[in-house]
């Protein structure tokens, strides 16, 4: 099992999409409008696959920015939208948030997941005891944990690997997995 680690987004964009934050402007970079940008993906210059970004609000209408280019810089991106030709344009851009369409996403592999499509999921024991729901996912650098929450709002941390993950059941979405005594 391998979780593909961006934050999830939110519903309520227009039409019904479903719109998943990618990143996030964090401010200019020099004088002639580029940017500096956080990735929330696996690997940050995928962000730069996109020639679109949305910018805006998670319920907010969102606004379409065509990337002029997009490269790695340190251990963060900088980037340049057209239309944003100097350093003041750029700063009010500041703390936007970077979105895209949910099927703008490859497909994963078998037994690959995006976070995104996680959070949210019922997570049961193999008995069928319920757990809780997938919170909110995190990297700890040897795997993904998945934080699940249950109905008392108490927090337990699952690793995402075959270990301790039996199914995931994307139609139904419900995880099963398999905690060590004590674990949970």
């Amino acid at each position: 099992m391998v979780a593909s680690g961006f934050q999830s987004g939110s519903r309520g964009a227009p039409l019904g999409e479903r719109w998943l934050k990618v990143g996030q402007i964090v401010g200019p970079f020099g004088v002639q409008g580029a940017m500096k940008v956080y990735s929330a993906m696996s690997d940050p210059v995928d962000l730069g696959r996109w020639d679109t970004w949305w910018l805006g609000g998670a319920e907010g209408e969102k606004i379409a920015r065509e990337v002029l280019w997009c490269k790695a810089h340190g251990k963060g991106l900088i980037a340049s939208l057209r239309d944003v030709a100097d350093r003041d344009q750029a700063a009010a851009l500041a703390g936007s948030p970077i979105w895209i369409l949910r099927e703008q996403l490859p497909a994963c592999d078998q037994d690959h997941y995006y976070w995104a499509d996680l959070v949210g999921m019922t997570v049961v024991d193999r008995a069928g005891h319920l757990l809780g729901r997938v919170d909110h996912l995190f990297e700890t650098g040897a795997q993904d944990v998945m934080a699940i929450v249950d109905e008392a709002g108490q927090e337990v941390l699952v690793p995402f690997v075959g270990e301790f993950v039996d199914a995931v059941d994307d139609e139904r979405r419900v995880i099963t997995v398999n905690p060590l005594p004590g674990m949970i």
